[in-house]
């Protein structure tokens, strides 16, 4: 069959894990099919790209950017500086580069080297030279940096809530006084409750996802896209105690059962 993996293959993944776990999924997504890991629909598989789906996917990038800083303009900091900005979960580029063009400099952050890796090249190829990138926040905390504006868009989802306050609270400390945070999450899903049991399940205990990747016709170890909820309940209030000012939430159209937002806010002047 033609989704069934190698003998070596099985063997190697069997021995790393039985539960999903979100990081390495990112990963595979930036070694095998880096696209389709950012926009899940087959015309983004590699196979699948040509010039005309790379120009709707960089264009959409331009897009959303415009979109986001006219809400910082308009609700959040209208005289945010333009001087540094940072894409936490980067991916291939879609949005750094946009941010590359409006800042003086710009800062992409992916777990995966591979994603990184594609990102310099579409920045190579677009001849944006004031961009840097790195795997983590905590080595830009180390090295005191600090930025203007903070960014991230469709990665969340991919992260639990109990590690992504985590990582929200490093992103607030690298904000400068009078910088922005401006953060998309998946904060509700209306699904059953066996539905939901069953996404649970899947994520515990991988054979389960394998089966049904097989099912769909999909290839066996194609890894689990978690679709982590953010309670806004609780985000807000951890914005407000890490010093936020003017938090401003931006419904976004839902989509099949998922509702989405884009959370704002400043860091206080003191």
């Amino acid at each position: 069959m033609e989704n069934m993996p190698s003998k070596e293959a099985t063997r190697r993944i069997l021995k790393l894990r039985l539960a999903d776990n979100s990081d390495a999924s990112w990963r595979h997504y930036g070694k095998n099919d880096p696209y389709y890991g950012v926009f899940s629909t087959d015309e983004f598989r590699g196979q699948n790209l040509n010039e005309a789906t790379l120009k709707e996917f960089f264009d959409s990038g331009e897009t959303q950017i415009d979109e986001v800083l006219q809400t910082v303009r308009l609700h959040v900091n209208g005289g945010m500086a333009t001087n540094v900005a940072l894409d936490f979960g980067c991916g291939v580029g879609r949005l750094l580069l946009p941010l590359a063009k409006r800042f003086s400099r710009a800062t992409g952050v992916d777990i995966s080297s591979d994603y990184c890796d594609e990102a310099k090249r579409n920045c190579n190829r677009r001849g944006a030279s004031n961009v840097s990138f790195t795997e983590n926040l905590s080595a830009l905390l180390a090295a005191g940096q600090r930025f203007d504006f903070i960014h991230s868009s469709l990665v969340f989802n991919h992260i639990p809530w109990i590690r992504g306050q985590k990582i929200i609270t490093e992103m607030f400390q690298l904000l400068r006084p009078g910088g922005v945070i401006a953060i998309q999450v998946l904060h509700h899903q209306e699904i059953a409750r066996a539905h939901r049991w069953a996404r649970r399940a899947r994520k515990s205990f991988l054979p389960l996802h394998w089966l049904i990747n097989l099912y769909r016709g999909h290839h066996v170890f194609e890894p689990l896209m978690q679709a982590n909820e953010y309670p806004l309940d609780e985000l807000a209030p951890l914005l407000h105690r890490l010093g936020a000012n003017g938090i401003y939430i931006q419904p976004q159209p839902k989509e099949n059962c998922e509702h989405w937002a884009f959370v704002f806010c400043m860091k206080e002047v003191t």
